[in-house]
């Protein structure tokens, strides 16, 4: 429904509904009927003086319809404008809603996903901006070349129906990302995927480059087949070469991993996942003993995995839940060893420009001796970066303040970390706490974030500095 034709309708339905008041109350109020959505009337009601005229009546309804149309409401606007005999003026708006989506060009499989992102909540208020960025999400997500949207009026009302054209794409999705740590350097990493009726593939491989050295090279593939909408199957091969360095040795050593694996995926709602896999790790450590510098793992992992997003997905925009168990052979240690953990991630806003982000971590290993792989960068845990320091057990708080200071775009706030955790060797409690700031950046269908640490007892002696760039094509 076109600004123009909305007005024909609007003007007869707003004298057909008028009328002027003998007498006026003391204080009468200029009040909106029937909005739910988040917006600002309060500043325009502010420019009007009652009594109001027959013109001013009729600005006063176009203006309350301007704001809707200004934040992509383009179908939603003021119904009637009634003047009671108090005085007091009520403008009544209609708010428009989605009613039904169709999807016609892709199996139904996918065609139901698309609708699952357009309208994730049943009587959703019709929105240009969000129905479009929700577009964009579908054909990244489910890898379309096209989404193609027409609305249309359901049974002559505001509300609206979202007829949808898809195509799949013949070609499957690039994506690029490139990060900084501390201990590796500077990774690009580039990763393609495919999928082909129910089979889908995908290859990465990134280089960390750190003082003109290559730190770290890392290729993998893997290969899943979804055998029906709950449960999927997959088979991953990782490889990976890297010079690591150890706060107890004076010279780097040289590691090669191998990495095969084995897994399923179970779907016991769309909010909650559960996975089983396995994994045999053969490496190679140089310079680690004498006798012997090859040795194997193998590993049995349960996890499980809740979060209420939308299929949307917008980094950090919703509550996730994750607890994971595996049980390993190492031939290094010549035992067995268990490994626990748990995230915990959410997300408050208590204002339209402010977000809060509280996180909670925690994991423990019964492994007695720390060799090289426990010694990796892990970002819940930056103040002791610098040690590459590992625990056996460790519990992370963040908070994270964000300010909304571009809608949509640009995001910057503090950030604050308090770990608790004990010492590998002589088993004692201690604690390390970190302030910084962090910045977000979206840009259609690439992600920016950066994040500089100071640890609390040498604020702005050793930063810890991090970043990443993503992008889907």
């Amino acid at each position: 429904m076109s600004p123009t034709s909305m007005c024909h309708l609007l003007l007869p339905c707003i004298i057909a509904t008028l009328f002027v008041a003998d007498s006026f109350a003391e204080n009468p109020a200029i009040t909106v009927k029937g909005a739910t959505a988040k917006l600002d009337f309060k500043s325009v009601i502010a420019r009007f003086t009652l009594p109001l005229s027959h013109d001013d009546l009729r600005r006063l309804a176009m203006e309350i319809t301007n704001i809707y149309h200004e934040y992509g409401y383009t179908t939603s606007f003021a119904e009637k404008v009634i003047v009671k005999k108090n005085g007091d003026v009520e403008i009544l708006v209609r708010e428009s809603r989605i009613v039904d989506v169709s999807v016609l060009g892709i199996p139904e499989e996918s065609a139901k996903k698309v609708i699952a992102i357009l309208s994730p909540t049943r009587d959703e208020l019709y929105n240009t901006i969000t129905i479009k960025d929700r577009a964009e999400q579908a054909a990244k997500r489910l890898k379309l070349s096209t989404v193609k949207i027409d609305v249309q009026n359901a049974d002559n009302s505001a509300d609206v129906i979202l007829k949808v054209t898809a195509r799949e794409s013949r070609f499957g999705a690039t994506r690029m990302k490139m990060y900084y740590e501390p201990i590796y350097g500077l990774t690009p990493l580039l990763a393609y995927d495919q999928t082909i009726g129910k089979i889908s593939f995908s290859f990465s491989g990134s280089l960390s480059v750190r003082n003109s050295e290559y730190r770290k090279k890392c290729a993998a593939a893997m290969i899943t087949y979804f055998s029906g909408k709950p449960l999927s199957f997959y088979a991953q091969y990782d490889w990976t070469t890297s010079i690591e360095t150890w706060k107890e040795k004076l010279n780097d050593f040289h590691a090669v991993s191998n990495r095969p694996g084995l897994g399923m995926q179970y779907a016991i709602h769309r909010n909650i996942i559960c996975a089983l896999s396995s994994v045999f790790n053969f490496f190679v450590l140089d310079n680690y003993r004498d006798s012997q510098n090859s040795y194997h793992d193998v590993s049995l992992s349960l996890s499980g995995h809740y979060t209420n997003a939308p299929d949307i997905i917008v980094p950090g925009d919703d509550t996730k839940a994750r607890i994971e168990f595996s049980i390993t052979r190492s031939d290094l240690e010549k035992k067995h060893f268990i490994t626990t953990g748990l995230f915990f991630h959410t997300l408050f806003s208590p204002t339209a420009w402010l977000n809060i982000r509280p996180s909670l971590a925690g994991d423990f290993t019964s492994a007695d001796e720390r060799y090289y792989r426990w010694y990796i960068y892990d970002e819940t845990f930056p103040v002791k970066s610098d040690d590459y320091a590992a625990t056996h057990a460790r519990i992370s708080g963040r908070l994270y303040f964000e300010f909304e200071t571009y809608p949509e775009m640009l995001y910057l706030g503090p950030i604050g970390y308090h770990t608790f955790f004990y010492n590998e060797t002589s088993f004692e409690m201690q604690s390390s706490s970190a302030i910084g700031i962090a910045t977000k950046i979206l840009l259609g269908r690439f992600y920016i974030h950066a994040m500089c640490i100071f640890p609390v007892e040498k604020v702005f002696a050793h930063p810890v500095v991090l970043f990443s760039a993503s992008g889907v094509f």
